[in-house]
Parts: C-alpha cells; structure tokens; sequence
C-alpha cells in the first residue's frame, strides 16, 4: 500500500489514513509458473480534483489497454493505447 508521494511500493507504517490521500493498492501473487500483478490508486474520502482526475485518468487508460488486449496483440498497441488515451488527459 503506497500513499502520496510514495507512488508504489510503500513502506510499511503506522502511518494512519487521511481524508483526501491519495492511496495505492499493488497486489502481486505467483503459482506454478504462472504470474499476476493487479492495482488500483483512489482518494480517501474527499479528494481534490486534481488526485480524482488522476485516477480517472488511469483507469480510463487501464480500459482503453484492455480494449486493445487480446490473443495476438503486439505490445506496441496496447503501449500506444495507453499512452492516447493518459495524452487527452494531460
């Protein structure tokens, strides 16, 4: 769990959750040779609009790569989608 400024891989604390921080949630797991990684970023409580349009930002770049994800995609599409869509956002 990552908050603010600590992006992604936070160090663990006693740190306690604030209305308006903006949290990460990174989860990874692995069995039999087989990998996943799976996240998701939002703001406690009320945000500013600034950490709320980042996390729409993202998770509209997460659905444009799914809509590109598929048996045979190049790795260049899915990246471009991502990059288009995080591009309108700024």
């Amino acid at each position: 769990i990552s908050v603010n400024e600590e992006v992604a891989h936070g160090i663990p604390s006693d740190r306690v959750l604030q209305e308006g921080d903006l949290v990460n949630i990174d989860v990874s797991a692995a069995l039999d040779g087989f990998y996943a990684d799976t996240g998701i970023s939002f703001v406690i409580g009320k945000g500013d609009l600034l950490k709320e349009k980042l996390c729409k930002a993202a998770e509209d770049a997460f659905w444009a790569a799914m809509k590109k994800t598929k048996a045979g995609s190049k790795q260049n599409q899915i990246g471009r989608a991502v990059f288009n869509e995080a591009s309108k956002n700024g």
